[in-house]
């Protein structure tokens, strides 16, 4: 009888050193109030991707692989850089100094959630039972909100919503522009005349910004002409390199002659994450301006 009775107060206190342990880390976690209710329930969150499928996402995140620069720079804005263990060489391009690893070396470093586009295959990490978000290659504004607020429930963040911005920037551009007379012919060059056709983030900036993409006709992303551009003859050039346009070959373009070619920054139309709250505002700045001549 003594027996049990030890036994049983030994359990009730380890109980008590537990609840204590698991409240504690619980606790240091900055939580989503939206989802306290599903933490206290479950050890792990359900969230789903951008692509609708649903992942379970341990409540604590100490560690992440990030195989998307798009991921990546959300995560540094949450401030989970140093969570960051691993990435892909096209990751390093925008995380200077984060270590590089292989996709074969993803298990060894046994992540807590892991980021990839869809270039890879993840079926193999999901069949561990490791926590993986596929980010799409072409995505829309909306994918971007996505992948925002995936970031942030995953982090528990509980500072104003990344996405907010774009909303803002998005709601003060589209109630001018659908005032506007007239859309302008816009090119938009993400470098060596790689540009967008519908079906993308910038597509829709263009549109929201007062502007019409001038090869809507394509989808997705492609590399254009030098005659495909002169037939376009873009009224606004928006791109990461104006000296581009310096060219002989681009003297007549209705925008070279305005002087309505535009530097943007390469880093923040590149990646779809929350920085094209800043492009969306130069794009509307300059053709807002033009339109009120």
């Amino acid at each position: 009888m003594k027996k049990i009775s030890l036994l049983l107060a030994l359990v009730i206190v380890m109980s008590c050193f537990l609840t204590a342990c698991g409240g504690a880390n619980y606790k240091a976690v900055p939580i989503d109030p939206d989802y306290v209710s599903t933490r206290a329930e479950n050890p792990n969150q359900t969230i789903n991707g951008i692509d609708g499928i649903k992942v379970s996402v341990p409540k604590t995140i100490n560690s992440i692989v990030c195989f998307s620069p798009e991921a990546a720079m959300v995560l540094r804005e949450l401030g989970a850089k140093d969570k960051i263990k691993g990435v892909d060489k096209a990751t390093t391009a925008v995380l200077v100094g984060a270590k590089e690893i292989t996709e074969a070396q993803i298990a060894t470093i046994a992540p807590d959630v892991v980021f990839m586009t869809e270039d890879y295959d993840a079926s193999a990490l999901t069949t561990a039972g490791i926590a993986c978000f596929t980010i799409p290659k072409q995505m829309t504004i909306n994918d971007i909100k996505s992948l925002i607020k995936i970031a942030e429930k995953t982090l528990g963040s509980t500072k104003e919503s990344l996405s907010l911005k774009i909303d803002n920037e998005m709601t003060l551009a589209q109630q001018t522009t659908n005032l506007m007379s007239k859309k302008y012919k816009t090119f938009v060059d993400l470098g060596d005349f790689n540009t967008s056709g519908a079906g993308t983030y910038i597509h829709e900036i263009i549109g929201v910004t007062g502007g019409e993409n001038v090869f809507a006709d394509k989808e997705g992303y492609v590399t254009v002409t030098n005659a495909e551009i002169l037939e376009a003859n873009p009224e606004f050039i928006f791109t990461v390199n104006p000296n581009a346009y310096k060219d002989d070959v681009f003297e007549d373009l209705d925008a070279v002659k305005n002087n309505r070619v535009y530097r943007i920054d390469k880093a923040k139309i590149s990646y779809g994450t929350q920085n094209i709250a800043d492009i969306i505002s130069e794009m509307f700045d300059k053709i807002n301006n033009q339109s009120k001549k």
